[in-house]
């Protein structure tokens, strides 16, 4: 995972990728590209929770993505 270079704060609008397995064809994903705000912060963990406001799936120029 890549971190920004700059601090994200609750509220600022952040774009993100979401990449999630498929059960009928195994080592093939599906990924969605992702619009949304930030709404929690946790310091300690070094993490964050945002909203899905607008998604999009995204296909790959490959017949079968597969997952790393």
């Amino acid at each position: 995972m890549s971190y920004p270079s700059v601090p994200i704060e609750v509220g600022q609008e952040v774009e993100y990728f979401v990449t999630l397995p498929t059960f009928q064809t195994p080592g093939t994903v599906v990924r969605l590209h992702c619009l949304g705000h930030v709404v929690r912060r946790d310091l300690d963990q070094d993490s964050l929770t945002a909203s899905i406001e607008r998604y999009e799936f995204v296909s790959h120029p490959q017949a079968a993505y597969q997952a790393a």
